[in-house]
């Protein structure tokens, strides 16, 4: 990557728009910290996030979260959609009681047309999970778990083609 350079404001939403192999995911991945920035900084709040560790590494991943392209290999098949939101819980949202953590989950479900009654206690591959067609139900929950924090941006990389995302 080279001479990249934008910046977010906050309630901004930013698409990065290129051929295949022209770097989408790569920034992607870096903003995530999922590879290394060779040169350069990538800054959040005024921080380089690079210098990020423990609590404030995870404050930072409370307000950036990825949404990946293909959600098959995002969930772990045997775990319930309960399963996963419980992770989220456990690592950000810890001191939420369980009632206002229900609250939370059904809202974020709600909010990416989900019905909470057909998704909680079932597995992805589950006929209330949805399978693999166009935008299917796990994609959704790939968003989900993206609007059940309170994430100020996102990295996304981009649906494949012919998707009708």
């Amino acid at each position: 990557m080279r001479d990249v350079s934008f910046s977010l404001q906050p309630g901004e939403v930013i698409s990065l728009i290129g051929e295949s192999g022209s770097g989408k995911s790569t920034i992607g991945k870096m903003i995530l910290r999922l590879l290394s920035v060779n040169r350069g900084t990538i800054s959040h709040d005024g921080t380089d996030i690079s210098t990020l560790r423990g609590t404030a590494l995870r404050a930072y991943y409370r307000t950036v979260q990825g949404v990946f392209q293909d959600p098959f290999s995002s969930f772990n098949p045997i775990f319930k959609a309960d399963h996963v939101f419980g992770l989220i819980r456990g690592v950000y949202f810890g001191s939420a009681s369980a009632a206002e953590w229900e609250r939370r989950v059904d809202e974020a479900l709600q909010a990416v047309t989900l019905d909470p009654g057909q998704v909680l206690g079932n597995t992805r591959t589950s006929s209330a999970a949805g399978s693999c067609s166009g935008c299917s139900s796990p994609g959704r929950c790939s968003s989900t778990r993206a609007t059940s924090s309170p994430t100020r941006s996102s990295a996304c990389s981009t649906p494949p083609p012919g998707s009708t995302c």
